[in-house]
């Protein structure tokens, strides 16, 4: 397993752009296209429900015996409760979420298939949100601190 940072031989892991991660997984991934993807996803992932806290070491790719380099699955994806909205990994040419039209046009930029169904894939998984913390028993004072979700969905 090897950071994004590493293969990046990135200084520090705050000064990059989600560009950037998709030219390693082109170069090292086995399957480049379904990293892409993932990648794409998890990207959208943090865009809607406000993970600015997306920095290189949170992404890996994970050596498989007999497959290859691989994307490793997506950890610690929490929202930013602090309300800052600029993210340490650039969508493209800037540190805020971008909306949802731009952030398709990235996706068929990158040649993600379907970018605009993931997006609203995530979208629509995300919007449930307050019906998991419910049924979860998250208590409604911290329910109210991740509101600003339902603007990104």
């Amino acid at each position: 397993m090897i950071s994004f940072q590493t293969l990046l031989q990135a200084e520090g892991f705050y000064q990059m752009r989600y560009p950037d991660l998709l030219g390693v997984v082109r170069k090292y991934s086995s399957d480049p296209q379904t990293d892409a993807e993932l990648l794409y996803r998890q990207m959208v992932f943090n865009g809607v429900i406000g993970n600015t806290d997306d920095h290189l070491k949170n992404f890996w790719m994970l050596h498989q015996h007999g497959l290859g380099w691989r994307l490793s699955p997506a950890f610690d994806l929490i929202p930013d409760v602090g309300r800052r909205g600029e993210h340490v990994l650039f969508f493209d040419l800037g540190a805020y979420y971008p909306g949802r039209k731009k952030i398709e046009a990235l996706g068929k930029n990158w040649g993600i298939r379907g970018a605009e169904e993931v997006v609203a894939q995530v979208i629509a998984a995300v919007s449930d949100w307050k019906a998991e913390f419910a049924g979860a028993g998250v208590p409604e004072r911290d329910v109210r601190r991740f509101l600003d979700i339902d603007s990104r969905c």
